[in-house]
């Protein structure tokens, strides 16, 4: 399940994992490298994602945050055990900075007329950071972190 949440995207993996966009202007209310902005941060995730949709968390997740200043981040949630007591959260946080975020779109007409398209699995991606004004575009597509592999060896450079 996918949804938008004010300036989130939230994928639903399962009822325990999920993947979280959270857009650069959203972000920039918060410096994620201050524990307390981040501490913030998590905290209104959890409460928008349970008043919102019922989500309920619960026990020990590994969350990883890949941060882009010009693009936001995405943040990956993983439970990894449960606790005692159903209320009881521990998120650990790993932040990563300075990470590549792509334009992804099945349309090429969208990107043609940018330079270092690469076209894998029947998807065109570009750089975000090369492309001057995202939100033009944004409906015909969805920003991306390529976290399990790399574009250039794997996609083929179209222009």
């Amino acid at each position: 399940m996918i949804f938008w949440v004010n300036y989130l995207k939230v994928s639903v993996l399962n009822n325990e994992d999920f993947e979280i966009y959270i857009n650069e202007i959203y972000l920039n209310n918060y410096d994620i490298k201050n524990e307390n902005d981040l501490s913030k941060l998590m905290k209104k995730i959890v409460l928008l994602l349970k008043r919102r949709y019922e989500v309920i968390f619960s026990g020990i997740y590994n969350v990883q945050i890949y941060a882009s200043k010009l693009n936001g981040a995405f943040l990956f949630i993983k439970r990894l055990d449960s606790l005692f007591s159903i209320r009881d959260i521990d998120f650990k946080i790993s932040v990563f900075f300075d990470c590549d975020f792509y334009f992804k779109t099945k349309d090429f007409f969208v990107v043609e007329d940018l330079s270092n398209i690469f076209y894998y699995n029947g998807f065109y991606y570009i750089k975000c950071n090369l492309i001057k004004n995202i939100s033009k575009i944004i409906e015909f597509g969805s920003v991306e972190y390529l976290k399990d592999f790399d574009l250039n060896s794997i996609g083929t450079r179209i222009k």
